[in-house]
């Protein structure tokens, strides 16, 4: 990471307060409700993804969680489902940031810009 002269890294993950996150969404929209609003899913979820939405729906601020494991084969449906699990969890102020890890920089790249997609494109978020 660059980080200007004069800087210190930790800048970069202090809130700045012209940068607050504006207030979007309902808190308490179900994963059904979202995903039929603002995702494309051109099939229907399997029985593991709605598990894995189930999970999520259940996060909520400040308290911990189970941890939730999904090995899935290529094709699976393992970056859509993150993808949009992001937003929703987001939208439900369940959890204030996410870790998504992948690969390369190029898929990092790719799999942020998508959840940015949505936000910005099918939420309305800037």
């Amino acid at each position: 990471m660059f980080v200007p002269p004069g800087t210190s890294a930790l800048d970069f993950f202090r809130p700045r307060r012209e940068e607050a996150p504006q207030s979007y969404g309902d808190p308490n929209v179900s994963w059904p409700d979202f995903a039929s609003r603002y995702l494309k899913y051109g099939t229907p979820m399997a029985p593991h993804h709605a598990e894995v939405w189930d999970w999520a729906q259940a996060l909520k601020l400040g308290a911990a969680s189970d941890d939730i494991v999904l090995c899935l084969g290529r094709g699976g449906g393992k970056s859509s489902t993150a993808e949009g699990i992001i937003p929703f969890v987001g939208m439900r102020k369940s959890r204030r940031f996410a870790l998504y890890v992948s690969g390369t920089q190029e898929q990092a790249i790719k799999h942020l810009n998508d959840v940015a997609q949505i936000m910005s494109e099918r939420i309305g978020v800037n």
